[in-house]
């Protein structure tokens, strides 16, 4: 899984630069900004879509002071309520991408990875996987906004505690690049929309085509990239808008899955279908390909069938409890958990310990698939247990099996899931009270607040 694996072969296709010639329109006046408000709001037989030059010319016309914050709203709503189409998606998504400082293409980065959606009650294993790659000799770009959403744990809240820099420029990503090979930007240091589209969501609560379109940004032109959603069926969605944006930006082979909670990251719980477009450089014999749209699908099977052990409490989801289930004394729990029997703490950590590692597996196995989709799938799952042993070998050196963990009635007694240095003083707990653990299943899903907007 070393950066050799991004072969000539699998990336020339990509580096040629636009597929199309498809060309935007940079003027418009302020009578054609109000009739793109015209052609959204004329009632059910009068209103139509934007096309994607509109849908740039939406966004470009705010920045340019032609349109105004209201007329901004008007059109996001009307969007919001028809449902967005593929095109005035990548039409935000390029002006957006217009607004980039030009000097993020020069960063010669070969993974993008947006992480925008947060997860509710489980820590972001994916900065593991990044982590691991940086390692590896790929040059990764993290970006995120962890002013959204505030009832979601960010990665921008925890990326300090792992070791990863956030940087606000280009000129700082470079150094910090050269250096770690991985950095991480917010938004806002990206695009002046950040704000106004998050002051938007605030004021209106309702999400908008912006979520998608800045996941979409790909600002240094990444030969890679990862595109994660939330609500299914938003992948054939995703697809037509990176084929869209093929005709005007640089190409880059994008992976398409539906998140763990909506993040960039595979939820090892269930089956997760994979979509690579475009693929260009594999065998036309490759199973689940789509002629018509260029698009390989994949199934990555479920990882873990259920766990024993409860779910994280809100006190667990920070920084140093991300750290514990890696540092090199596992014993040595965080401060913010005192208070809490020390034998449920300690369940608790291997239990976190197992999710961490089927996630951190199943995530490098689909950007094998990505880096190299002419992979067949038992070879990119091998590849990613391969690298899960090697770089985080002290976080998964005290974890039961994965047979004993997805069949939880053979696990007998506590020494059987707690590490060496725990287990002479286990001695009194017996089988009925290691049973306090509640299974993990769908059942057990926490509710989201009433509040939250997507």
């Amino acid at each position: 899984m070393d950066k050799a694996n991004l072969s000539a072969a699998s990336t020339s296709k990509l580096l040629m630069g636009h597929i199309g010639s498809s060309k935007l329109d940079n003027h418009i006046d302020k009578a054609g900004y109000i009739k793109l408000i015209k052609a959204l709001g004329r009632g059910k037989k009068g209103s139509r879509s934007l096309t994607v030059n509109e849908s740039f010319q939406l966004i470009h016309g705010c920045k340019l002071g032609v349109g105004t914050t209201a007329q901004l709203s008007a059109a996001l709503m009307l969007m919001r309520v028809r449902g967005e189409t593929a095109e005035e998606i990548a039409g935000v998504t390029l002006a957006l991408k217009q607004s980039v400082d030009p000097q993020w293409q020069s960063l010669n980065i070969t993974l993008d990875w947006p992480c925008y959606a947060g997860k509710r009650d489980q820590l972001p294993y994916m900065l593991f996987c990044a982590k691991a790659l940086a390692q590896q000799g790929e040059r990764i770009l993290i970006h995120g906004d962890n002013r959204i959403l505030r009832h979601r744990h960010h990665v921008g809240d925890v990326i300090q505690a792992l070791g990863i820099a956030e940087v606000n420029s280009a000129a700082e990503a470079q150094v910090i690049l050269d250096r770690d090979g991985l950095c991480y930007v917010n938004a806002d240091k990206l695009t002046v929309f950040a704000d106004t589209f998050r002051e938007l969501h605030q004021q209106l609560g309702l999400r908008s085509l912006y979520q998608t379109a800045i996941r979409c940004l790909n600002p240094a032109n990444a030969q890679l990239g990862i595109r994660s959603y939330f609500h299914s069926g938003f992948a054939s969605q995703h697809i037509k808008v990176a084929q869209l944006l093929a005709q005007h930006v640089p190409a880059s082979r994008v992976l398409i899955f539906k998140g763990y909670q909506g993040e960039a990251e595979i939820n090892p719980r269930c089956s997760t279908k994979l979509f690579i477009s475009p693929w260009q450089d594999i065998d036309s014999q490759s199973f689940g390909v789509n002629d018509a749209n260029q698009v390989l699908s994949i199934n990555i099977p479920t990882r873990l069938d259920m766990l024993q052990g409860d779910k994280l409490l809100a006190k667990h989801l920070c920084a140093n409890w991300l750290t514990a289930l890696v540092g090199s004394n596992t014993g040595d729990l965080p401060a913010k958990v005192d208070g809490l029997d020390s034998m449920i703490e300690s369940a608790i950590d291997i239990n976190e310990r197992i999710r961490a590692k089927a996630a951190i597996e199943s995530t490098l196995t689909a950007l094998n698939l990505l880096k190299n989709p002419s992979l067949v799938l038992n070879d990119a799952r091998s590849q990613a247990e391969h690298l899960t042993d090697q770089i985080f070998a002290y976080l998964i050196r005290e974890i039961c099996s994965l047979e004993q963990v997805n069949n939880p009635e053979r696990i007998d007694s506590p020494e059987q899931v707690n590490s060496p240095e725990q287990t002479d003083s286990s001695d009194s707990i017996n089988r009925s009270e290691t049973k306090q653990y509640q299974k993990l299943t769908s059942r057990n899903k926490q509710e989201e607040p009433a509040n939250a907007h997507y």
